[in-house]
């Protein structure tokens, strides 16, 4: 399987994400409702999947950019093209995303603060 990359980090339905500061990407193990250990100490587990949060810092926006994350942060889910380091390219997953707090910093310029934002799948890797 031949995996390719663009160069961009994040796309949201199909346009590359501003202001990036900071792009983690948290593999979060599901586990089943069977998993524990025993009484000896031994796990018995059955994962049900991978799913790839990615948490990410927005620098400093202006009023352009700050519409412009409301209107996907606002939608009940959105299309996300992120780079996953495991195969060296991109992955495509429908995720939500938390809420998004806009801070205005400058009310003159219509600038606003940084922000923190996390975008989840809604399915297994």
């Amino acid at each position: 399987m031949k995996v390719t990359y663009s160069g961009d980090l994040l796309r949201i339905d199909g346009q590359k994400v501003p202001k990036i500061i900071n792009y983690d990407v948290e593999y979060d193990k599901l586990w089943g409702s069977d998993s524990g250990r025993n009484l000896a100490g031994d796990m018995k587990a059955t994962l049900v999947g991978i799913f790839p949060k990615i948490c990410l810092k927005i620098g400093a926006t202006t009023e352009d950019d700050m519409s412009w994350f409301l209107s996907k942060a606002n939608k009940a889910f959105i299309t996300v093209e992120w780079y996953d380091a495991e195969i060296k390219g991109t992955r495509t997953a429908q995720c939500y995303s938390n809420n998004l707090k806009a801070s205005l910093k400058s009310k003159k310029r219509m600038a606003y603060s940084s922000f923190e934002w996390n975008l989840i799948p809604l399915k297994k890797r």
